[in-house]
């Protein structure tokens, strides 16, 4: 992580492989939110189970707000597995 840089901490999932998930393949989906929030850098800490935020204190406030949204949203789409069962419409 950079030294002397403004950052905060958010918890991330408690599954590892959602943790992956919210990843991306090759770091893609970190790397595009990081661009969008316009802060400086983004790591999801595995051994820790946090997403570290670095950035000035108002792009952090405003990471907070999106992360907070975000987490929620992803995991509804991307981590719970639903089960449809089959209707008989007869």
């Amino acid at each position: 992580p950079p030294a002397g840089v403004p950052h905060c901490v958010i918890n991330a999932f408690p599954n590892k492989s959602d943790n992956f998930k919210l990843i991306g393949p090759g770091g893609n989906n970190l790397k595009r939110i990081t661009e969008m929030l316009n802060v400086n850098y983004i790591w999801l800490h595995i051994d820790k189970n946090v997403i570290e935020i670095y950035g000035t204190e108002k792009k952090l406030e405003k990471a907070i707000k999106y992360f907070n949204k975000y987490l929620t949203t992803f995991y509804n789409k991307h981590c719970i597995v639903q089960n449809y069962e089959h209707q008989d419409k007869r």
